[in-house]
C-alpha cells in the first residue's frame, strides 16, 4: 500500500487487541481532550497529567507510549483502562514525525496490533493512501 510504515515495540497491555483508528501525535497528555473517537494516541512525555484518559477511555483505541516501561504510569493506566498500549523508542517516534510531516496532516490512518500479549512484540502500521 502507498506511504505504508511499520513501527514494532513491546506490549504493555494484556488485551489482546487488534484496532484501526486514526493517530494522533501529542506532546502534552492534557490535549488528550481534543482527540476524536476511533484515536490512536501517541503520548511523548507520560510522566503526569493522564487523569483525562479517564474521561476519554471511550475515544482512545489504543496508546503509543515512547521510551517507557511496564510499571511506567501510563502502562498501567491502559492495563486498568483494558486500552492496548504500545511502547515504541525514540527513533520510532522521530520515524512517525518525519511520516507526518510527509503528509502534512494529522490523524494518519494505523492499525495496532497487540494480539500477541504482554510483553510480546506488537506492531503499529501507519498508511495513507
Amino acid at each position: 500500500m502507498k506511504g505504508t510504515l511499520k513501527i514494532e515495540g513491546k506490549i504493555y497491555s494484556s488485551c489482546k487487541f487488534k484496532k484501526v483508528g486514526s493517530l494522533y501525535l501529542l506532546e502534552d497528555p492534557e490535549e488528550l481532550v481534543k482527540v476524536p473517537k476511533y484515536s490512536i494516541v501517541l503520548i511523548r512525555n507520560s510522566s503526569d497529567n493522564l487523569y483525562n484518559l479517564y474521561q476519554v477511555k471511550y475515544k482512545i483505541e489504543g496508546i503509543l507510549s515512547v521510551n517507557a516501561n511496564l510499571l511506567s504510569h501510563l502502562a498501567v493506566l491502559s492495563r486498568e483502562l483494558n486500552i492496548p498500549c504500545l511502547n515504541i523508542e525514540e527513533r520510532d517516534f522521530l520515524k512517525i514525525k518525519n511520516y507526518f510531516s510527509k503528509f502534512q496532516s494529522d490523524g494518519v490512518m494505523s492499525k495496532l496490533d497487540c494480539t500477541k500479549g504482554l510483553y510480546r512484540e506488537g506492531s503499529l502500521f501507519l498508511y495513507k493512501g
